[in-house]
């Protein structure tokens, strides 16, 4: 279908409104350029690859800004979680067959996933390393203040959704066992539960060490510093920043009794 220039003119500027608010102006200008000289070497003759060229560049542009809004965020760890979990419950559901044999599969061990998920949660706390529990001094300082809120809040939901997608994982993996070796799918399920609780609590403590403790967003750009051979004299180790400029992470190569944790 033929359209006229001010018809072009109006749909680039609906196809605009997708585009970021920054890169708009630019946007517009850039395609409205690309329009006008397309008319002139078609002589008004309009093409629909033209523009579905720029409804797809105003899209790659939107989602692109997404991406850059999200990425290492607290709430894109959630949220990846939430659809691993959700994966997971899909996966047990093919496994199983219909949703009324998967609700019995997870409720069948639910009492004692809540007896061992805190004996999980206190032996991981009690083997992980000093630096990955320990605060340090900008977490103490946060730590009766709304960002030290957020930090916990956001630790208390990652727990959660990690025990529930291993808790998941475990129902999926040992279903097809559950009709024919009930007692071994049993064992199995609370064994794989506990194993993979204990590997994502691991993960969990390192992931909030590698994490700016203002925004939440993982530290970028990690750098050497100082030399391996002046571990016992010198401050030797890997530092990292965040990409909004609140602070510097640098994590010790060696834990000794004058630097044991990062800061």
């Amino acid at each position: 279908m033929s359209l006229t220039e001010a018809q072009q003119l109006k749909l680039l500027l609906q196809v605009a409104r997708i585009v970021p608010a920054v890169d708009r102006a630019e946007w517009a200008r850039f395609w409205k350029a690309e329009l006008w000289c397309h008319r002139r070497a078609t002589r008004g003759q309009t093409s629909t690859e033209l523009h579905s060229g720029f409804i797809r560049d105003a899209l790659w542009l939107r989602m692109e800004g997404c991406r850059c809004v999200l990425r290492g965020t607290a709430m894109l760890c959630l949220l990846a979680l939430a659809l691993a979990c959700t994966l997971a419950l899909l996966l047990a559901l093919c496994s199983i067959g219909n949703w009324h044999e998967v609700t019995a599969q997870l409720a069948l061990n639910y009492g004692r996933f809540l007896f061992a998920s805190p004996l999980v949660l206190l032996v991981t706390f009690l083997t992980a390393s000093r630096r990955a529990v320990d605060a340090d001094a900008a977490s103490k300082y946060f730590a009766a203040s709304q960002t030290g809120l957020l930090r916990i809040s956001f630790f208390a939901g990652k727990v959660v959704l990690l025990f529930l997608l291993a808790y998941l994982v475990g129902a999926a993996l040992c279903a097809p066992v559950a009709s024919l070796f009930p007692n071994t799918a049993e064992f199995l399920q609370v064994l794989l539960y506990v194993v993979l609780s204990v590997f994502a609590l691991r993960w969990s403590f390192e992931d909030q060490e590698q994490r700016c403790k203002s925004c939440l967003r993982l530290l970028k750009a990690p750098a050497r510093v100082g030399r391996p051979s002046h571990n016992l004299l010198e401050w030797s180790g890997t530092a990292l920043v965040c990409v909004r400029g609140h602070a510097v992470l640098s994590v010790p190569e060696l834990e000794t009794s004058w630097h044991q944790t990062s800061e």
